[in-house]
């Protein structure tokens, strides 16, 4: 026993004494105390922290937004290919455009309100182009998207028909985001299933305060009875409405750049 005691008190001595002869010829391996950060240090880092955050978000928000990659370097401000005569009206659409959907946002209380906005025109006028860079700006702010023409999303719906429960998951993926761009409507033919999923969709999103854009090369009166009186109802309550896209195609424009015309 007296020579365990012995053999521990032995090792106590060996670590003392290598502690001391790091102390004193490695002094940069002793711990220091940690000094306290300033306010403004602390201030600092908590903003990097935010916008490093609402990067990721942004990020996350684009990856997940569905804009087809002919569109995704669409920017509202971008006139190329657009003539002369016809940015007038190009610019008057694309302001529209961004007051009623950064209108639907209050900024004091964090508030938003539904808002459905439907882009009518002849073919080829960009009215896809400009949706798609609606909702690539709306993915900088943070703020989840989703980009999809009528067909397909009639289609994911036509296959949930067995009733096993999954037309619930496909809806929530178009009625969760806070922008949903359904492009393209008149590609889809008018039916009664289209119209009534249509409908249903726009008025759970109405619900749930999303904001919605249609782009169509419908006339109005057509598109109404599309929607239905409950829906443009509920369209001209938020705000929305129609804004009409009259000037020519960009797509005739040989100047124009790939990606800057759209339906």
């Amino acid at each position: 026993m007296l020579e365990a005691r012995a053999a521990a008190a032995r090792i106590r001595e060996r670590n003392d004494t290598s502690r001391m002869h790091v102390g004193t010829a490695m002094p940069h391996l002793l711990v220091r105390p940690r000094r306290e950060r300033t306010a403004q240090e602390i201030a600092e880092f908590e903003e990097r922290r935010e916008r490093r955050a609402r990067h990721e978000a942004a990020v996350a928000a684009f990856l997940d937004s569905g804009v087809p990659p002919i569109h995704r370097a669409a920017r509202l401000d971008n006139l190329d290919g657009v003539r002369e005569p016809d940015r007038e009206a190009y610019a008057l659409a694309v302001e529209k455009l961004r007051a009623k959907l950064d209108g639907r946002h209050d900024a004091e209380t964090g508030r938003k309100q539904p808002m459905i906005v439907v882009l009518t025109g002849r073919r080829g006028p960009g009215k896809s182009y400009m949706a798609a860079a609606v909702a690539i700006d709306n993915c900088r702010r943070a703020r989840t998207s989703r980009f999809v023409d009528l067909e397909t999303l009639l289609l994911e719906l036509r296959a949930t028909f067995d009733g096993d429960g999954k037309k619930l998951a496909v809806e929530r993926r178009y009625v969760l985001p806070d922008l949903l761009v359904i492009d393209q409507a008149e590609m889809s033919k008018r039916t009664d299933f289209a119209d009534r999923e249509l409908q249903r969709l726009l008025w759970r999103r109405y619900e749930q305060l999303g904001a919605t854009v249609i782009t169509t090369n419908e006339k109005p009166e057509v598109v109404r009875a599309r929607l239905g009186p409950s829906i443009v109802d509920r369209m001209h309550e938020c705000g929305g409405g129609f804004i009409e896209c009259p000037w020519a195609s960009l797509r005739r424009r040989p100047a124009a750049p790939a990606g800057a015309g759209g339906e």
